[in-house]
């Protein structure tokens, strides 16, 4: 949460319990459109890195193999 904060430049607060990010924009309606597309952009290069490491894993194994 912390992380998306800063990516955001805003502030999330639960009553009594925390504060994340120092006193910066309060959240809006944009910013949850921009939480979206970060989550999206993760959710991508978290599948682009898997499959190089997958690649990779086969690589070796025709290396060793062959």
């Amino acid at each position: 949460m912390a992380a998306v904060a800063g990516a955001l430049d805003i502030s999330l607060t639960k009553k009594n319990v925390y504060k994340i990010g120092k006193d910066k924009n309060v959240l809006k309606k944009n910013d949850i459109n921009k939480a979206i597309k970060l989550s999206k952009l993760t959710i991508l290069l978290s599948i682009l890195f898997l499959i190089l490491i997958f690649l990779i894993f086969i690589l070796i194994i025709f290396v060793f193999l062959l």
